[in-house]
């Protein structure tokens, strides 16, 4: 019988280092799901990868959760058994639409309610569309979470207050900048990808001056500033005396940065943050971020049972639903026979 299962790599079971050594390349991430698509023969195959965790979801008859892992660990090139051990895995569809349902509302990231996973998790699940490799259970699977989150939204107040590390880490600047003097400050952002597209979606709320962004690659840019007033700068060229405040969204950006500590202010919210040991300017680091905002989040505490609540009832739905169409098909097999 077909069933879902995951394998997660996440912020609670494992240091950012030993993510990151999971983390593949593109061409890598590519070879592991040509893989598990053509090699192991599974249904559907859906990959999530953001700055707290790398997940894979794939429908399957068989238990195929060790042959990944081993496939997984030679193209990342990690010789570390006990790194293995710490892969949490789930076995079912009932335990993993349980935990994407989680996740999706941000009850198991690094801060609660997290707003960001939602789209994160609608990017990989759409690029899983695109690519050929969303089965018939992703796929419900998928509008269950879709359904659960809106009515997440329209029935409780658990959405009712913004947790974006983005936004958080541009209204961090006021610490140290009034709210008056933003319109005489220049900023860059470094990266193009989901954070930088967040930290680019909530300027508007704040009135710089001038903002710039860079990245290795200008086509990326170019379709996240389009029609907005955000200059491109050359990747190679990241000197702080050119501005008040540069905010990293990718690993290692810092290092990247000269006369950094000339600046008014540096955010950073690259996963390699926390290696980042002296700051030498005013600024914020992920990790600081996070538990700021959890501190923040006792309104959203009093909503968790009527999300449970919820969640319970969309779990049982597409339990319901998968008893059904298997149901369904075990008859048309029959019949045909």
């Amino acid at each position: 019988m077909r069933k879902l299962q995951i394998l997660s790599i996440d912020h609670k079971s494992n240091s950012s280092k030993e993510r990151q050594a999971f983390e593949l390349t593109s061409d890598l991430s590519v070879a592991l799901s040509s893989y598990i698509k053509y090699v192991l023969d599974v249904h559907g195959y859906v990959y999530l990868s953001t700055c707290n965790r790398i997940e894979i979801y794939y429908d399957a008859e068989e238990d195929l959760r060790e042959l990944i892992i081993k496939k997984w660990k030679y193209l990342a090139q990690i010789n570390n058994e006990t790194m293995q051990k710490s892969i949490t895995s789930y076995l079912g569809s009932k335990g993993c639409i349980n935990h994407i349902l989680q996740l999706c509302i941000g009850t198991k990231s690094a801060i609660l309610g997290d707003d960001q996973i939602l789209s994160q998790l609608k990017k990989a699940f759409e690029l899983a569309r695109t690519n050929g490799t969303m089965s018939t259970l992703l796929e419900r699977a998928y509008q269950t979470v879709m359904r659960f989150h809106k009515q997440v939204c329209r029935d409780t107040e658990y959405r009712n207050i913004t947790v974006s590390l983005a936004y958080h880490s541009l209204k961090s600047i006021y610490q140290h900048i009034p709210k008056n003097e933003l319109l005489s400050k220049s900023v860059l952002i470094i990266g193009a990808g989901d954070m930088a597209a967040q930290v680019v979606k909530y300027l508007p709320k704040f009135r710089f001056g001038s903002v710039s962004i860079t990245n290795r690659t200008k086509d990326k840019v170019q379709n996240l500033v389009k029609g907005k007033t955000i200059r491109f700068v050359n990747y190679d060229y990241m000197d702080a005396n050119e501005y008040d405040i540069i905010i990293s969204c990718i690993d290692q950006g810092y290092g990247l940065i000269r006369n950094i500590s000339t600046l008014e202010f540096y955010i950073d919210l690259s996963l390699t943050s926390s290696q980042i040991e002296n700051l030498t300017c005013p600024g914020i680091l992920l990790e600081e971020l996070q538990t700021y905002i959890t501190a923040q989040s006792t309104a959203r505490l009093s909503s968790l049972n009527e999300v449970s609540l919820i969640m319970r009832k969309h779990e049982q739905e597409y339990i319901n639903w998968l008893d059904q169409w298997w149901s369904r098909r075990k008859s048309s097999c029959a019949d045909v026979a």
